[in-house]
Formats: C-alpha cells, structure tokens, sequence
C-alpha cells in the first residue's frame, strides 16, 4: 500500500526534525524536500516550507490528489480556550 504526505512548516529546522521522526515511522519510505534548491516531487514523504510550497507555480508541479495525508505544522496558531 502507497502513500504520499507531504509536511508543511514555516521553518527548515522543523521540517528536518520532523524527517527523522519520520524515518523512525516509515523506516522504508522514501522521503524528499521541497524547498530553496530542493524539488523533491517523486517520494513517499515530502517535507516541505510553506513559504515554498505555496507558490503557485510550485504548487501546480502536484496534481490535486497527490497527497493523500497533508500534515501542517501551525500549531502555533491553536487557540487556548480558558
């Protein structure tokens, strides 16, 4: 069984910790990065910087149901209800 996730970040230093995490996960799963110099497009995970991936034109280098998991790091922005 094939999937395909791609994590979103804001940060470089997120998305690399999150890669080891997940090599501890999917120790068989092909992982890639999406961001400055790297494209990586043809693996299992990708780990990509929202800054990157939100673009348009790199947008558009996926079709609309690549990605069957998306997993977006913005936790910072939940909200505590007290």
């Amino acid at each position: 069984y094939n999937i395909s996730i791609v994590i979103l970040a804001h940060r470089e230093e997120i998305i690399t910790q999150a890669s080891e995490s997940f090599k501890n996960i999917y120790p068989n799963k092909t992982q890639g990065f999406y961001y400055s110099k790297d494209k990586d497009i043809e693996k299992d995970i990708i780990f990509a910087l929202v800054q990157s991936l939100g673009k348009k034109t790199n947008l558009n280098e996926f079709k609309r149901d690549y990605f069957d998991y998306i997993i977006i790091d913005e936790f910072h922005h939940a909200v505590a209800d007290n």
